[in-house]
């Protein structure tokens, strides 16, 4: 958040999470830099009603602040290298440098774009206070989130222990509106602009736990997961990390297949039992797949960033394409991976098991084409095998010339693929969300979606033969965070 002001200060108050075990306390981060080369210092007030001003602190360290050119790509494959996106940062004030791999994981060049904490290797002047950033690691200390959340114009902050300073604020002061104004030396607080600003406590939440996971002890259902600490993360041999709340608490709440909480449980270790009879309150019956989410509890904040997940008591069994679902034209090969075949109209194979409540991926390869019509996408049970997966009102392919069927028409043209491509469908059955990637770079996504879904292949070849391999189990080629796999 940027307070404008009238006093050649810029000024940014940073509600994050903490970046030194040091600062676990109530209170944000603030940075400040002058629009003018005479820029020594600012001294930051705070009101509650924006007409009384009290002294909070003191900047005279100019901080690298500056705003970004266009909104930053998202980024789906965790804690590796971000070579995809591109930032271009325009700086009021200060410079950018690249630094070794071995420097940055070690705590150089550590930004804030947005409201996503990154870290960046390589930094290229442009031009005079212009710079592109690349070799990127997203989303850290918790904030994989903000991720999907940039804009054009997002606020920069190189962040340093000497340019950013931590300052102390009240829990009680949590929500609130507050104003603040950035007093530069000589100049008057009357004077001065201020402006709005909330602490919403990031600084204090839990982060999302993950590897959500679940079996079936009898008819009663058992989920688990791992929390992450918001400090003291080194990993060690041997030893967890630290819990970094006062004591260790959960919120776990069961989900309809729409995503409408159903039931909230609590629980003070990383497990809970979902009840049998529970179950039967809640749906009717027990059941043979689910979806949940957990909050990590913190005692100022409550619950923290969630995690979602799905469970399936069937998924156990491979999925493959099914034999006895597909044209007959197709022919299956390598255990039922692999479509192929001389198909002179578009025909379609459906999968062995349909997509179970969760967020799901699987990963399709183009091994050969030699006619421009391949499709690979998920649809309904009612989807006809005796044409192309997008022609149905339930079905959604990706075809090899970039275009994105549903309903017989394109409904979006993103980029074509080739024999070699790797194609992942995602599909979030909680959420309705629908998304294709190629070569591990997200093209497109799609909500509003519902029911039950098929992963699905789809070929027209003509008199020349083509072949799709799916990759169900893992094994990927490329990380889609947050995803499962489809087949264990």
């Amino acid at each position: 958040y940027g307070v404008s002001t009238n006093s050649f200060t810029r000024l940014e108050l940073l509600d994050i999470p903490i970046l030194r075990d040091q600062d676990d306390n109530v209170g944000i981060y603030v940075a400040a830099c002058g629009y003018t080369s005479g820029w020594t210092a600012a001294v930051i007030y705070q009101s509650g009603d924006g007409s009384n001003y009290t002294n909070l602190t003191t900047i005279s360290n100019t901080a690298t602040i500056g705003n970004v050119e266009t909104a930053i790509g998202n980024f789906y494959s965790g804690n590796i290298l971000d070579e995809l996106n591109t930032i271009r940062v325009h700086l009021v004030t200060g410079t950018l440098s690249s630094t070794t791999l071995e420097q940055m994981f070690a705590g150089a060049n550590a930004a804030l774009v947005g409201d996503e904490l990154i870290k960046f290797r390589d930094a290229t002047l442009v031009s005079t206070g212009i710079y592109d950033l690349t070799g990127l690691l997203r989303g850290r200390r918790g904030t994989e989130w903000a991720m999907s959340t940039h804009i054009a114009g997002d606020r920069f902050i190189l962040l340093t222990q000497f340019t950013i300073k931590r300052v102390t604020l009240d829990s009680a002061e949590f929500d609130l509106t507050r104003y603040y104004k950035a007093v530069t030396t000589g100049n008057l607080l009357q004077d001065t602009l201020g402006g709005p600003f909330i602490n919403t406590g990031r600084a204090n939440e839990c982060l999302s736990p993950v590897g959500l996971g679940g079996g079936w002890a009898g008819n009663d259902i058992v989920l688990s997961w791992k929390r992450r600490t918001r400090k003291g993360g080194t990993w060690r041999d041997s030893v967890d990390v630290v819990l970094g709340e006062t004591t260790e608490s959960y919120t776990i709440e069961i989900l309809s297949l729409g995503g409408t909480v159903l039931r909230t449980l609590t629980s003070t270790t990383s497990i809970v039992t979902y009840t049998s009879a529970k179950q039967t309150t809640d749906f009717g019956g027990t059941q043979t797949e689910l979806s949940f989410r957990v909050y990590q509890r913190s005692e100022l904040r409550g619950r923290g960033y969630p995690a979602t997940a799905g469970i399936s008591k069937n998924r156990y069994a491979p999925v493959t394409f099914d034999p006895s679902n597909k044209s007959s034209s197709i022919t299956l090969t390598n255990d039922n991976l692999t479509i192929s075949g001389v198909v002179p109209n578009w025909e379609s194979a459906k999968a062995t098991q349909s997509i179970p409540p969760g967020k799901w991926i699987f990963e399709a390869t183009c091994i050969e084409y030699n006619h421009n019509e391949i499709e690979v996408g998920i649809g309904q049970s009612s989807v006809s095998n005796a044409d192309h997966i997008g022609q149905s009102t339930v079905g959604w392919g990706y075809a090899v010339d970039g275009r994105i069927y549903n309903s017989g028409v394109a409904y979006a043209v993103v980029a074509a693929w080739v024999t070699g491509d790797v194609i992942a469908v995602g599909y979030d059955s909680i959420l309705g969300t629908l998304q294709f990637f190629k070569n591990g770079v997200l093209q497109t996504t799609i909500t509003g979606l519902s029911g039950n879904y098929y992963p699905m292949g789809s070929m027209f070849t003509g008199s020349s033969g083509q072949q799709l391999t799916l990759n169900l189990d893992g094994n990927f080629v490329y990380d889609y965070p947050g995803y499962a796999p489809l087949s264990p």
